[in-house]
């Protein structure tokens, strides 16, 4: 079996992104997991190539839509999982649902995972 670590950037947002990525090295972690803002393309760019000039793996996190709207929830999700899913992480952790929405709802917003990853 095969155990893997990773060291989140959350908590260490005061880093530059090298030094981060390089602590994460050094202390033996196989990648880290971050979110990458949506609209800085450039920025998601640089940090994953960076990522991978470490030699880490990533895990990309999502957890910014917060609209009670459950159309305009979708909307915003599946621009997030889009941009997220560019940098080609492993993996994306994700809040993505509402407690507020149906069970049918939620599965509608869960089913664009699906989709985006074919």
């Amino acid at each position: 079996m095969r155990v893997d670590f990773f060291c989140t950037l959350w908590g260490s947002q005061d880093l530059e992104i090298e030094d981060f990525l390089k602590k994460a090295k050094t202390e033996g972690y196989t990648g880290v997991e971050m979110t990458f803002p949506l609209g800085e393309s450039e920025e998601r760019d640089r940090r994953v190539a960076l990522v991978e000039e470490f030699g880490l793996e990533l895990i990309a996190i999502h957890g910014e839509v917060s609209s009670p709207d459950v159309v305009e929830h979708r909307r915003q999700f599946e621009s997030w999982i889009r941009h997220l899913a560019e940098t080609k992480p492993i993996f994306i952790t994700s809040q993505s649902g509402r407690d507020m929405f149906s069970f049918e709802e939620n599965m509608e917003i869960l089913s664009l995972c699906d989709q985006i990853q074919k």
